[in-house]
Parts: C-alpha cells; sequence; structure tokens
C-alpha cells in the first residue's frame, strides 16, 4: 500500500471540494464554459510552471506518450467545464453528489474499454455508490 498515493488522493478529494464550493458563488450566472475558459488557463500555466521547475518534460517520450497526453488534458478539461456547468446549473452542492457517480463510471470503462473483470464485490461496491447517490440526493431535498 503507497500512504503518498492515499495522501494524494484525499488531497485531490479536499481539492475538488474546494474547487465545486468556491465556482458556485463566483460563477452564479455565468456559462460553465465561460468561468472554464477563463480557469483553465491559470491551471495550464500552474503546470507549466511547475514542469519547468522539474527541468522540463521528459525526453524519452514518445509520440504515442504525447498522443496520450493530449487526450488526458483534452478529457480533464472536458470534464472540468461539465462540472463548472453543472454548478452554474444544480450548484455546488447537488453537482458534487452526482460526481460521486465517477468511481462506478470507472469501473465501467475498465470493463468496456480495458476489459477488466467485474466481480460480484465490484458490481457490489457499483451498487453502494448509487444507493449513496439516492440517499445523498434525497437527505440533500429533505435540508434545502
Amino acid at each position: 500500500m503507497s500512504w503518498l498515493g492515499i495522501l494524494l488522493a484525499l488531497a485531490s478529494a479536499v481539492s475538488n471540494s474546494w474547487y465545486a464550493t468556491l465556482a458556485g458563488p463566483i460563477g452564479r450566472g455565468v456559462p460553465g464554459l465561460t468561468v472554464a475558459a477563463f480557469s483553465l488557463p491559470i491551471t495550464a500555466a500552474c503546470f507549466g510552471g511547475a514542469l519547468a521547475l522539474e527541468g522540463g518534460p521528459n525526453p524519452d517520450i514518445t509520440l504515442a506518450g504525447w498522443a496520450n497526453c493530449l487526450a488526458i488534458g483534452t478529457l480533464a478539461g472536458l470534464a472540468v467545464t461539465c462540472v463548472l456547468a453543472g454548478i452554474g446549473r444544480i450548484g455546488p452542492s447537488r453537482t458534487a453528489i452526482v460526481s460521486t457517480s465517477e468511481p462506478a463510471a470507472a469501473v465501467v470503462l475498465g470493463a468496456v474499454v480495458l476489459g477488466e473483470a467485474l466481480t460480484p464485490v465490484t458490481l457490489l461496491g457499483g451498487l453502494c455508490i448509487v444507493v449513496a447517490i439516492v440517499a445523498l440526493s434525497f437527505v440533500h431535498e429533505v435540508a434545502t
């Protein structure tokens, strides 16, 4: 088990929750695409700065590696844009609740695209995620 990996995953969850929380009031009344158009270049500049501090990209990256980087960046930008658009339409709390489906979607994509096995434990975990989303949605509706 990698404790650093666990800490990085937790840091991602915390930063994503702050991102969604701050994007609500900042982006209120502004289309998600507009908020993304202003925020993603800043994100790219931060990554570029970090990459420069580390001495630049690895010179051994192949063309296929660069293509993968481009695909990952495109999908990440699309994901951020969709989240920001969702926040603008249904608010940060509801968007965060729906975003909880990401692990289940990743498992389904892993099975469909990569041929990973769907074990009974994996399917049970996916069912738990769906139940949690429904329960959170119900509690959120009752509380608001």
